[in-house]
């Protein structure tokens, strides 16, 4: 029931307004009759109604004071103004109090039945979007801690997710249109001595920032360095490039006193399909090149604002570099690392200027190549070059002893790595078991863990373990004293609708359908 109050100074015209609409609106109760502004406030916070019929000339505390003062603790509750006077006055202040509708006295049953059912009509509807949106942020609440951080990465370095990238990414709803815009976070570790406690604390808090702020997924942290997906409805008063301020002076704000992180923030450019999200992911990588900027941050499109169509080539080229270093191409990575010194000294630049902005480049190479599960030593070049054909030369060399390096790592994985994994997953699937956690566990990178699964068994980790439940859960179903509902929380979902989602996308029917087959079958 919506509940209603009805403020009047003449005791006739609130019994009458009573019986208009509680003949004429079946789902209103009238909780309060107020005779003056006075006791509308102190019965708005009594009876704490829904909607309030409030006369505008009153004497003491007129309709519109004591609106104001029932807003200010109660703001979402819904006011029709009435009174016997046309004043336009009137109607501007109520219109800035978010008045809903104006009634003129005198006025017919009938228009007020309709006035007032208008007002209904739109309360019930912005309950059941908040509903949704709740239910909304209960799922995300619930399957975020499990597979955001390998969304992120599938999303950055693979592919995109068939089962879970519809729960995870709004994109999927079309009845909306939704940008995406990658921001890295480069947390350069301020002491040396610190360890992974402090540094995963740091991350932690980060991560609760961008969730509280805005609607984010958040990637792992490795090297500290932690991608960021922001999620930008089209629909909203603000721009994706607004949205993304506010949540990096939230960031940068709140890690200003941080003992452990000098926090700097690259920004890329707005995609609206997720198949070019990894566009905006190396434009943030680029535009989070130079350090040393003041701001703490940099966006790619005032990037390529300042820059003349030279620079413009070079950052088309570099983002063909780090494409490159994604598809693990080692001949065109070292073509295209080669091609951009080429460049720079066709166009005339600056030796000195050319040879920073490579070591920024191979940097990002470098950052990258940690993200891929590779300890590499950090790129430095040995000497300032004199020319630009020593500058190539000592270029390549760097680039050799970079991927040099990441194949001893790839020889150093023990042979056995993988069958670990395996079983440690099915033994804990149950469990709100993360990609993070995982890796953690082998003492890997996130994204080491999710390529292994891919190369070895043809699948991703959040696939595996969604592969592993499921199995746990149809064992389970022989036993005809559990519900689905303690099935669905015995092998790890809290979300039983979800549980369904996930089973029939996995087996092509639902769980009741299986369960009912599969007793039928081990009966005969």
């Amino acid at each position: 029931m919506i509940k209603l109050l009805i403020v009047d100074d003449e005791q006739i015209e609130r019994m009458a307004l009573q019986q208009i609409v509680e003949k004429g609106l079946p789902d209103a109760e009238v909780v309060g009759l107020a005779p003056n502004g006075r006791i509308a406030v102190e019965q708005a916070e009594q009876l704490e109604p829904d909607v309030i019929l409030m006369d505008i000339s009153m004497p003491g505390m007129d309709g519109l004071e004591a609106l104001e003062r029932i807003q200010a603790k109660r703001p979402g509750v819904k006011c029709i103004m009435v009174s016997a006077y046309d004043d336009f006055d009137y109607a501007r202040q109520a219109i800035r109090l978010g008045v809903k509708d104006y009634l003129l006295k005198p006025t017919r049953p009938a228009d007020i039945v309709k006035t007032v059912r208008a007002v209904i009509d739109v309360l019930l509807e912005e309950r059941r979007e908040e509903g949704q949106r709740e239910q909304e942020r209960d799922r995300l609440a619930r399957l975020l801690p499990i597979a955001e951080a390998d969304v992120v990465t599938q999303l950055l370095f693979d592919h995109v997710h068939e089962v879970h990238l519809a729960e995870l990414m709004p994109q999927s709803d079309q009845s909306v249109q939704y940008t995406s815009v990658v921001l890295t976070l480069l947390a350069k570790r301020d002491h040396a001595s610190l360890g992974r406690e402090e540094e995963y604390e740091s991350y932690r808090v980060l991560k609760q920032l961008i969730h509280v702020h805005s609607d984010a997924r958040v990637g792992p942290m490795v090297a500290r360095q932690i991608p960021v997906i922001l999620v930008h409805n089209d629909t909203s008063s603000t721009s994706y490039r607004a949205h993304a301020a506010l949540l990096l002076r939230k960031l940068l704000n709140r890690m200003h006193d941080d003992a452990h992180f000098d926090l700097f923030i690259g920004i890329g450019s707005p995609v609206q399909q997720l198949e070019k999200i990894r566009q905006s992911y190396y434009e943030a990588l680029l535009a989070s090149a130079d350090l040393r900027l003041p701001a703490r941050h940099s966006f790619y499109e005032d990037l390529k604002h300042r820059s003349d169509d030279d620079t413009l080539s070079y950052l088309e080229v570099e983002k063909q570099v780090l494409e490159a270093v994604r598809r693990d191409h080692r001949d065109s990575l070292r073509q295209q690392v080669l091609a951009v010194v080429d460049t720079y000294a066709r166009n005339g630049r600056a030796l000195l200027a050319a040879q920073q902005r490579l070591l920024d480049l191979m940097l990002i190479v470098w950052r990258l190549l940690q993200e891929r599960g590779n300890d590499v030593a950090k790129p430095y070049y040995t000497s300032q070059s004199t020319t630009y054909t020593q500058l190539r030369t000592e270029t390549g060399l760097l680039l050799d002893r970079l991927l040099a390096s990441a194949d001893e790592q790839k020889q150093a994985i023990p042979p056995d790595a993988f069958a670990n994994l395996k079983s440690y997953i099915m033994e804990h699937a149950h469990t709100d078991l993360s990609l993070e956690s995982i890796a953690q566990y082998v003492h890997r990178s996130p994204y080491y863990v999710s390529k292994l699964f891919k190369e070895q068994f043809g699948m991703n980790y959040i696939d595996y373990l969604t592969a592993c439940r499921i199995e746990k859960a149809k064992q389970l179903m022989l036993d005809k004293d559990k519900s689905l509902k303690a099935i669905a929380y015995e092998v790890g979902y809290h979300n039983p609708n979800y549980f369904s989602r996930v089973f029939k996308k996995c087996c092509g029917t639902s769980p009741t359908a299986y369960r009912t087959r599969l007793l039928g079958e081990n009966k005969e």
